[in-house]
């Protein structure tokens, strides 16, 4: 809406007063204040404009019906013969009480002098006949015909006189109204259409009342639970007692209730699973500290500290993961409505520098173990965005892993397409059993002599699953004796 319109206009005049009236602004106030105000406002500009409408109709009604009356009367007097009813009769009509002597005042009806008065003059202007009161007022007008809005003598206030003349202009009649009385009569229609309704306005108004505080009652009753309940207490708010109105907002805080449980649920574990999985490395490292402090030789002394050290580094890896994961879990959650895909895929992924990065990373660990690393790629995907920082992350576990459980003396084998990207080593495999569950956190299959936490493929597959991506794993099996003989990571570019 226009700042310039009408309403507008009105608009803003009208809220401040209010707002100085209640000392705050309008938009604090409740929504029941709110409606209840506007509400009445509403319906007294609409009475005040049936009112303004009512006035101008009927008073036009008025109007025409009163000029027919003073027409007919007017058309009355001039067929009066000259020579019969109108000769010998004085200028002047005796009045009321003169003519019906005897009659009660109640049997001669209300009168009102100013209702009506006439005068008839004849060609000269000499006055033949008149009402005996206002009538004598008339001046005679031999030139006016017709409707005419005028004065009288001594007399301020406005008259409504209709002048007609007969055929052989031997006579002028005049028949004239006070425009004030038509006015009055307008205004008392007006009381007696209006005033019913003025006295009734309270009722609606009671109605509104009365049906705003039944339907916001639940409204009331949510609040005060959300009040009273505690933080911990997220349980989903009952939609269908509330007008349909409000389900919508009570629906998407019933939804962030669950997202808020599911992160306290992930924030749970994650402690759970950081005090489980810190304790075991934290005591050994309270021993080796204890054997160092109980060692006498310097060589002891430096095999001790060594061991130490081992121990702060894989406490440090563990400890990187687990935030990692932790974060990784928050943004997947979050995938679900959209924000996790706009954080992850913010910047174009250059593949080819990406996995030569990763690869360089794991050739250090692959030269301790004489395991050579073999890159095909056929063509490097393109238009394809994403976390480069995530996608680092998830290259380097994946080769880690490749690398950690690939036997001495073996191959790594990268392949790199559009469809996706698939990493093989040289290794014993995974029993079929276990093969379902690796990916769960802290899982490692019974039998594994390399160390690790169990963390690596949940990295793995939560970082997919933010961009979009899936991963499978399965054996490689030899062609000889069908047996496993490798393991195969793939990372297929399925959301692409």
């Amino acid at each position: 809406m226009s700042s310039d319109s009408p309403v507008a206009r009105l608009r803003e005049p009208l809220f401040s007063a209010l707002r100085q009236m209640t000392g705050e602004p309008f938009s604090d106030w409740s929504l029941r204040l709110r409606l209840s105000v506007c509400f009445t406002l509403f319906l007294a500009c609409a009475w005040v404009l049936i009112a303004l409408f009512s006035w101008h109709e009927n008073r036009k009604y008025i109007n025409r019906f009163f000029d027919t009356q003073q027409m007919i009367f007017a058309k009355t007097l001039l067929a009066m013969e000259p020579g019969g009813q109108m000769a010998g009769f004085p200028p002047g009509i005796p009045k009321d009480g003169e003519i019906l002597r005897g009659v009660l005042r109640e049997a001669r009806g209300s009168q009102d002098k100013n209702a009506l008065g006439f005068a008839v003059f004849d060609g000269s202007g000499r006055r033949l006949l008149d009402d005996g009161e206002r009538g004598r007022l008339f001046a005679f007008e031999g030139r006016t015909e017709g409707f005419v809005d005028a004065a009288l003598e001594r007399h301020p206030e406005p008259w409504r006189l209709v002048w007609l003349k007969s055929r052989d202009g031997t006579r002028v009649v005049a028949v004239g109204q006070e425009l004030k009385y038509r006015d009055r009569m307008t205004m008392d229609m007006l009381n007696k259409q209006l005033l019913p309704w003025l006295l009734l306005l309270p009722v609606p108004l009671a109605g509104l009342f009365w049906l705003l505080n039944r339907e916001l009652a639940p409204v009331r009753k949510a609040t005060a639970s959300l009040e009273a309940r505690s933080p911990s207490d997220i349980r989903p708010l009952n939609a269908k007692e509330v007008p349909p109105e409000v389900r919508p907002l009570l629906r998407a805080m019933n939804s962030l209730f669950a997202r808020m449980a599911a992160m306290l649920e992930r924030e749970r574990a994650f402690v759970a699973d950081a005090a489980h999985e810190l304790r075991t490395p934290l005591a050994g490292l309270r021993v080796q500290a204890e054997v160092f402090a109980l060692t006498g030789s310097a060589e002891e002394r430096d095999r001790a500290a060594g061991n130490m050290l081992g121990s702060i580094d894989r406490c440090g890896r563990l400890v990187e993961q687990l935030l990692t994961l932790s974060q990784l879990e928050r943004i997947a959650g979050e995938r679900k409505e959209g924000a996790a895909v706009r954080f992850a895929r913010d910047a174009p992924l250059n593949w080819e520098t990406l996995l030569r990065e990763a690869v360089d990373a794991a050739l250090p660990s692959a030269g301790r173990k004489n395991v050579s690393i073999c890159m095909t790629t056929e063509v490097y995907p393109d238009n394809m965005r994403g976390n480069e920082h995530l996608i680092e992350i998830m290259l380097r576990n994946i080769l880690d892993n490749a690398v950690k459980y690939c036997m001495d003396d073996g191959n790594i084998h990268i392949s790199l397409d559009r469809r996706g990207l698939v990493v093989e080593n040289d290794g014993k495999g995974v029993e079929p059993q276990y093969l379902p569950r690796i990916g769960e956190r802290f899982f490692r299959p019974p039998g594994q002599e390399q160390g690790g936490c169990g963390l690596g493929f949940s990295i793995i597959r939560n970082i997919a699953e933010i961009h979009g991506f899936s991963v499978l794993l399965d054996n490689r099996y030899s062609m000889r004796d069908n047996r496993p003989d490798g393991f195969r990571v793939s990372v297929l570019f399925c959301g692409e």
